[in-house]
């Protein structure tokens, strides 16, 4: 078995210091000869670090580094804005997914005043996507989301904006189980404000899915059998939800109507048809919902509601796979899919011409008859969030941009290389592939799939380009897995593909499990060579992840289904594989955090750390919040992503780095919740939902280099020519 990068290094420092000893020059000055660093990395990329550290972390507990500054805010997509709310004088709050606003930093929530200029409400950087509705009471902003805190403030799913500050509504809203609360909804009917979700108490009060507050006070409201409130509209005096009932499934979802304050059983859905039961309008003084006739959605029908019971407006052959309505005056109604714009009139959907590009359509609201859209547009040639029409003439009012969705990460010599997923109503998922080449993210590749990419990077000089399948880059070659030249090219490992590969980073090294006509079984990639570890034998899965630490080689099944992993570990005694443990680990991650470290595996269960000790598996550490990501480096340190803020009593921030007997944080942390890792022995790659790094702006992605600057300048000597 080859010795660990640590251990080669400690080797080569022991070397080193004795020849130093013999020489006697340990003690001497470095000889200054003429050469500039900054040839190899970037000379102004990064800044040093020089500010306290935000969660009061003593030295010794402290990652020190310095901030690539140039990446700044340059990976960003198109923000979302998913409502638009009007208060009685005017002013438009619109909330979502964004982090700036017209540039100016924002997080999710601003509001435009009647001259037009915007406000924001100093929400942090993790509270942008948290905020669901919003509504104005008693000319006072209330805002419902499955927040816990806004802006810093301790609140649990509603909020009160009181001119100053974020201020609680009652205790906030909360669940028995281990689902996190939430408010969906918010509408205001005959003085009270209605709050409606998927909480089953407020206030300390057990409740059932929409309570009523009046007065600061809680609204009794008659029991009817409510779980969950999925959508809310209010019409005058009446209000109809879609709701699940109480120990049913939950996809068995039906409508309500409370009128003349009682409950109304509406007739139960006709499963004939098909609905989308979070797509519930109200215009023209009666409720709308639309219904499918096909499975592809492509004849679709708005019902009205009209002396109890539902009838048929108009249908179309349109495929409306999201839809977004409102009305204007003289009973004008539009609806949106996620691309077009339509009008409904008596005798068919008129498609509106608007002019301007539209990649996205999000939601739809109006005001003084005038339309207002938010999504992602282009009007005059520059990108826009949110236009205002007039009938006639488009008006840009916002542009919008937030963190990008990184997928999976890596890092070559200080420049980050990014994975990005976004998903496509349409067409799976918008997948990317760019790396830094430090002035700009240079695109590599781009694949509309829904099969998973992953960036793999082994040291600082390495890093691969892995799929399950083999996928075709832009030499038009499919293989399973490339690297990724420090040139930004990509070039053949193997020379030929397999059906199914998983890929798994074992200390400096890349592990593959193959299963293919030409490659099969586990294989090593150490420093260009490749090794055949073990072949492809039963009871070794096809999907199987292979971990290698210390001298032993371990293989992992995870099956997982609701958050709860049904997991089988395997160890290769040399010439097979023996199942050696089957353990549940409860985790909502969409992949199983496990890695080799130290000769034993580590993984993430809930908010706890666990080692596995072949028979089950020891508690490590706790976090207060559950963390995303584990990976190791070598056998140095391993790093714990998240939202959470402490390991056990340590305050450590969003990135908790452990040595075996302590945790580190870092002393200029990101400002919200990191998702992914990507460490060797000389810089560390972050990606989340954060803006800056300590005082540094840094958008989603952040690069950080440990030790001292790399831009020094080495000053020499030369003689002068005289004549």
């Amino acid at each position: 078995m080859l010795p660990t990068r640590s251990a080669l290094r400690r080797m080569l420092l022991l070397l080193v210091i004795g020849h130093l000893a013999i020489l006697g020059i340990i003690n001497r000055a470095p000889i200054v000869a003429a050469h500039d660093s900054a040839a190899l990395v970037d000379s102004t990329q990064f800044v040093t670090l020089s500010q306290p550290a935000l969660n009061h972390l003593q030295t010794t507990q402290t990652i020190t580094g310095t901030w690539n500054s140039r990446l700044a805010n340059n990976l960003n997509i198109p923000g979302t804005i998913t409502n638009l709310v009007f208060a009685d004088d005017g002013r438009l709050t619109v909330l979502g997914d964004f982090n700036y606003l017209n540039g100016q930093l924002v997080n999710g929530l601003a509001t435009m005043s009647q001259q037009g200029t915007w406000q924001g409400y100093g929400l942090h950087a993790d509270d942008s996507g948290t905020l669901a509705t919003a509504a104005y009471y008693h000319d006072q902003l209330y805002l419902g989301g499955r927040f816990k805190r806004l802006a810093g403030t301790p609140l649990n799913g509603i909020a009160l904006w009181n001119g100053t500050n974020f201020a609680a509504v009652g205790s906030g809203v909360s669940r028995s189980d281990a689902t996190t609360a939430r408010v969906g909804q918010l509408g205001v009917m005959s003085d009270t404000l209605y709050l409606a979700g998927n909480f089953n108490r407020f206030n300390g009060q057990p409740t059932s899915g929409i309570i009523g507050w009046r007065n600061q006070q809680l609204v009794s409201i008659p029991s009817y059998p409510i779980d969950e409130v999925h959508g809310m509209k209010i019409v005058d005096d009446r209000m109809m939800i879609t709701h699940t009932h109480p120990g049913e499934e939950p996809y068995v979802v039906s409508y309500a109507l409370w009128q003349n304050d009682e409950w109304i059983e509406m007739p139960w859905p006709d499963f004939s048809q098909r609905y989308n039961f979070q797509w519930l309008f109200a215009g023209n003084d009666g409720f709308y919902r639309p219904i499918y006739s096909d499975s592809n959605r492509t004849h679709t029908q708005v019902q009205v509601w009209q002396t109890d019971q539902w009838t048929n407006s108009i249908s179309t052959s349109l495929k409306f796979t999201y839809m977004s309505f409102t009305q204007l005056a003289n009973q004008q109604i539009y609806v949106s899919d996620s691309k077009q714009l339509y009008q409904l009139t008596p005798a068919a959907w008129q498609l509106v011409n608007l002019p301007m590009q539209i990649r996205r359509i999000d939601t739809l609201a109006n005001r003084n008859n005038l339309l207002y859209l938010a999504g992602d547009f282009t009007l005059n040639g520059q990108p826009s969030s949110l236009v205002r029409w007039d009938g006639t003439q488009l008006e840009s009012l916002a542009t919008t941009m937030r963190y990008a969705n990184v997928a999976s990460l890596g890092g070559q010599q200080g420049r980050p290389i990014a994975h990005t997923k976004d998903f496509n109503p349409f067409a799976s998922y918008d997948q990317k592939l760019f790396t830094w080449n430090t002035i700009s993210w240079q695109p590599l590749v781009h694949k509309i799939t829904s099969q998973p990419f992953q960036v793999l990077s082994v040291d600082d000089q390495t890093s691969y380009f892995g799929s399950e399948h083999a996928i075709t880059t832009t030499n038009n070659i499919a293989r399973n897995l490339w690297q990724i030249q420090s040139n930004g090219t990509l070039s053949d490992v193997f020379g030929a593909s397999t059906a199914i590969s998983t890929w798994t980073i074992s200390g400096s090294q890349l592990l593959g499990n193959l299963y293919g006509d030409f490659l099969k079984g586990v294989v090593l990639i150490n420093q260009g060579q490749i090794s055949n570890l073990a072949p492809y034998t039963y009871p070794l899965a096809i999907r199987d992840q292979v971990l290698m630490t210390g001298d032993q080689l371990y293989a992992v099944e995870p099956s997982g289904e609701r958050g709860y992993w049904h997991t089988h570990f395997k160890q290769w005694d040399g010439t097979s594989w023996q199942e050696i443990a089957i353990l549940g680990i409860t985790d909502s991650q969409s992949r199983l955090q496990i890695v080799g470290w130290r000769g034993s595996l580590y993984f993430l269960e809930h908010n706890q750390l666990r080692r596995f000790n072949r028979t089950s598996s020891d508690l490590v550490a706790t976090f207060d919040q559950v963390p995303n990501v584990l990976v190791a480096d070598d056998d140095d340190f391993l790093y714990v992503g998240g939202p959470f803020a402490s390991v056990d009593t340590v305050a450590t921030g969003t990135l908790a780095r452990w040595d075996g007997t302590s945790w580190q944080g870092l002393a200029q942390p990101a400002n919200g919740e990191v998702t992914q890792i990507s460490v060797n022995d000389r810089h560390l790659y972050l990606a989340g939902k954060f803006t800056h790094v300590g005082e540094t702006p840094s958008l989603g992605v952040a690069a950080l280099s440990f030790g001292p600057p790399e831009n020094t300048t080495y000053l020499c000597y030369l003689p002068q020519i005289v004549r």
